[in-house]
């Protein structure tokens, strides 16, 4: 078994990255929110790009899509703790972890989440 399954991911080509959005859809709305594995991810329209981050606060798990989003901040919705959109670190408490970070690529009219 652990032959044949080497041999498979050697005749598989490697996957970079995966298509998540296209850009119209998160312009219009400023944010997308998808899945990928467990992990719930935001995607961000921001005036210089686009950005994506982990959608859960690192302090009580609120979804940040639901907190208000200004210039390249995030606010939780739940306790409030503030979020650098760009780099994910903690602006403010109550959170003390930084949220993940996530790499996109655009090209043409999608957006590429690129997977390390």
């Amino acid at each position: 078994m652990l032959i044949v399954k080497r041999k498979i991911e050697r005749m598989m080509p490697l996957v970079k990255s995966v298509k998540v959005a296209k850009v119209k859809e998160v312009q219009k709305l400023g944010k997308k929110v998808i899945t990928l594995g467990d992990e719930e991810i935001l995607i961000l329209s921001l005036d210089d790009g686009f950005y994506a981050v982990s959608n859960r606060c690192t302090h009580l798990n609120f979804p940040l899509s639901e907190g208000r989003i200004e210039d390249s901040v995030i606010e939780c919705p739940g306790h409030r703790g503030k979020f650098d959109a760009k780099t994910g670190k903690v602006l403010s408490s109550p959170p003390k972890i930084s949220l993940r970070t996530h790499r996109l690529k655009i090209e043409g009219e999608d957006i590429y989440l690129q997977l390390d």
